[in-house]
């Protein structure tokens, strides 16, 4: 498979935009021939290195943000999709458990953090917690027994430092928020930057893929 055919997404279960991108990117895999890398890391420390704030803190882009995502859940048809009691929250327990998954080449890395963004952001749960957590993990068709090893997992060192060294390599690579998406050019030289869910129209034409809006038909350049 050539490299401008690979996308790789940084993401975080806190950001919906990350949930639209992810979801978005699924559906133009399963028509295209896309390498999909997914790459965890942690938005809190991403936003202090950058010098960035979450669009909560900031009253205007928080009221701007309610009717945002309204609209677009429609838009992408993800739904249901309603503003968490607690944003943010801290995610970094939720996103050590998929670079957990990550780092041991889990199938299940993808399918957890779409039950995380449903739990967050579509049930208001608090997926800062352990035990919501695990109930996330086993949903997603880990055994209870399996769920509580992987947990276990979480606050070892070579997690923490998976979490560590990829939110490090994304702000140097230039990230300031969630999602941040990296494509390549055909030789795998050059890498092209995109943030944030309103770019496909000019991200997939960059790797060969038309752009046919969020629900795409099979459809090649």
């Amino acid at each position: 498979m050539s490299f401008q055919r690979r996308i790789e997404l940084f993401y975080d279960v806190v950001s919906p935009y990350s949930y639209f991108a992810f979801e978005t990117i699924l559906r133009y895999c399963s028509h295209h021939q896309i390498e999909l890398s997914l790459r965890p890391f942690f938005l809190g420390g991403v936003m202090q290195a950058a010098g960035n704030k979450p669009p909560g803190l900031v009253p205007s882009k928080g009221k701007y943000m309610l009717k945002d995502l309204n609209r677009l859940q429609d838009y992408f048809g993800v739904h249901p999709l309603k503003y968490p009691s607690r944003f943010p929250i801290n995610t970094l327990p939720a996103q050590r458990t998929l670079a957990a998954l990550n780092l041991a080449g889990r199938k299940e890395e993808g399918p957890l953090a779409i039950k995380l963004w449903e739990y967050y952001w579509g049930q208001d749960q608090d997926i800062s917690n352990l035990e919501v957590i695990q109930k996330a993990l086993e949903a997603v068709g880990i055994s209870s027994e399996e769920a509580v090893k992987i947990l276990a997992t979480i606050s070892s060192d070579e997690v923490k430092e998976a979490i560590k060294k990829t939110t490090e390599e994304a702000v140097k690579r230039g990230a300031f928020g969630a999602p941040t998406m990296f494509v390549f050019s055909e030789d795998g030289k050059k890498e092209e930057m995109f943030f944030g869910s309103d770019r496909f129209h000019i991200l997939f034409p960059k790797i060969g893929v038309k752009w046919t809006g969020p629900n795409p038909k099979e459809s090649k350049m």
